[in-house]
């Protein structure tokens, strides 16, 4: 039968495969949308209706990473909140990678001290930090679509007849809507990963280094919840 230690472990590798499954979908995500943006300019001359199909589907695409990157976020604070702290506590100084690679993103002297161990040490001078929603990301999946759209327009995807352009012009508004669902999604996404960094650091600064007792706030999500007060009246 396996210890508690070895099951820890266990379901710890179990979720950076699940981690790292879902990191290699996004890259294959961002790829396929570098080749809808790509294919969008190189045919919106001749095939305008096309292209506002495809900026539709970037945005789709944008969504669809979105909710993988979202739970690649989950999944790193159940490690770093739930599992972390009972591995650690059969196994010292276990998992520390996560928790040092935040400490040395803190740029100014947490970073300095994080790498050399004393706090007269130099401060670092344009510190590139890692993690936290891209910004080139955002760039690239917000604004295919808009670009697309814009080549959708400027093309002769808005001649024709009366009725042709109340068509297409309703495809363009539909489309810009996608868009701004994108958008709005992504808005969230960046206040979730804010709200679990928070916990994460949070979670470091209590003393013990974030070793609380996870068995306790098990037991409190997992009882039945209660509608009267636990004070009274």
């Amino acid at each position: 039968m396996a210890s508690p230690l070895e099951a820890h472990v266990k379901e710890y590798e179990q979720l950076r495969q699940e981690i790292l499954a879902r990191i290699n979908l996004a890259y294959a995500l961002i790829a396929l949308d570098l080749t809808v943006l790509g294919a969008g300019l190189t045919v919106f001359d001749t095939l305008p209706d096309v292209v506002a199909g495809l900026a539709v589907a970037s945005s789709f695409l944008w969504l669809i990473f979105i909710d993988h990157a979202a739970q690649v976020y989950k999944l790193a604070a159940y490690i770093a909140l739930w599992l972390a702290p009972e591995i650690r506590t059969a196994a010292p100084g276990s998992l520390r990678w996560e928790e040092f690679l935040r400490q040395v993103d803190q740029g100014g002297a947490k970073t300095a001290h994080a790498l050399f161990g004393r706090q007269d040490a130099p401060q670092p001078v344009g510190w590139i930090k890692s993690g936290g929603p891209s910004p080139f990301l955002a760039a690239l999946f917000g604004g295919s679509p808009p670009v697309l759209l814009a080549a959708y327009a400027a093309s002769s995807g808005l001649s024709g007849s009366l009725g042709e352009q109340a068509v297409r012009g309703g495809v363009l508004f539909a489309s810009l809507g996608f868009w701004l669902l994108a958008m709005s999604r992504y808005r969230s996404f960046r206040w979730t990963v804010k709200y679990i960094n928070e916990a994460i650091a949070e979670s470091r600064e209590r003393p013990g280094g974030g070793t609380s007792d996870v068995s306790a706030h098990r037991a409190a999500a997992d009882a039945p919840h209660s509608t009267s007060s636990p004070r009274g009246s």
